[in-house]
């Protein structure tokens, strides 16, 4: 099976439609802040290695009031790429810069297109949320897309 390139969104739209889903009020700025931070450095991947073999990034939420901050998202991988070593660069190369930055350490979930399968039939929290609000930062829908070949 062919992997399938995915572009990443550009930064100034995952920017836009972060603030049309979660608002941009003072209680939740460390999340957009967090988020925005986020969507800088997924731009910096396009037609990257990494952007070609480990596929979408998707969903990311900015919730909370100032006691309490939380980030989560979801990286969905291509067929046959090591989940290990995805997950070590984007904790070494984004999730580590999101919290030196503003001190929000992001949840992150990876999973590959089998388990996504599943997840869709059976979603977690995290999966519900995404359907939600999730803001996706690659240009393919994945989510809607399974969805419609289950």
């Amino acid at each position: 099976m062919e992997a399938i390139k995915h572009k990443i969104a550009p930064a100034h739209d995952g920017i836009r439609k972060l603030k049309e889903t979660v608002g941009n009020n003072n209680r939740r700025a460390k999340g957009i802040q967090a988020i925005t931070w986020l969507v800088e450095e997924l731009d910096k991947l396009k037609d990257t290695e990494f952007a070609v073999q480990c596929g979408i990034v998707y969903g990311a939420f900015a919730r909370g009031s100032k006691m309490y901050q939380q980030m989560d998202f979801l990286l969905i991988l291509e067929e046959n790429t090591d989940e290990e070593l995805a997950m070590n660069f984007f904790i070494d190369n984004i999730i580590s810069k999101i919290y030196m930055e503003v001190k929000i350490l992001p949840y992150l979930d990876i999973i590959n297109p089998k388990t996504l399968r599943l997840s869709l039939d059976h979603p977690t929290p995290l999966i519900q949320r995404i359907q939600a609000e999730g803001i996706v930062f690659y240009g393919v829908n994945v989510l809607k897309q399974e969805a419609e070949n289950v």
